[in-house]
């Protein structure tokens, strides 16, 4: 079990590090994902894309935070968080310094979400 804190941040939430690869450049970056239960697809900055050369593969309809219809642009990227690899995961491109882990890659964890101990245990 691998055992994850909260941020520490003005909102703390629970927060997972993993580290995103370029496909054609196997560039790599770390980056702390916020869980997003409400994210049907992970997002990451544009700002991450762009430094690993990460070009978009298209344009999604998606709904924003405010329930918004916008356009974004979508990438395909690998995921690693520890044993586990995310091959071809398609990311929505955020203009926020903030990274969601959404429940493309979330179903695929077995994760225990302890509030009280502001902790997410990964199984």
């Amino acid at each position: 079990m691998t055992r994850f804190k909260y941020s520490r941040s003005e909102l703390p939430a629970p927060v997972i590090p993993m580290t995103l690869i370029s496909p054609v450049t196997d560039e790599r970056q770390q980056i702390v994902f916020r869980i997003d239960t409400g994210a049907d697809m992970t997002v990451v900055p544009r700002s991450v894309l762009i430094e690993l050369k990460i070009g978009s593969r298209g344009h999604l309809l998606v709904a924003d935070y405010d329930s918004r219809m916008v356009y974004s642009s979508y990438h395909v990227v690998t995921l690693l968080l520890g044993k586990h690899r995310f091959k071809d995961v398609e990311v929505i491109a955020a203009e926020s310094d903030t990274a969601y882990l959404g429940l493309d890659v979330l179903n695929q964890l077995r994760l225990t979400h302890d509030g009280p101990n502001k902790t997410l245990i990964l199984h």
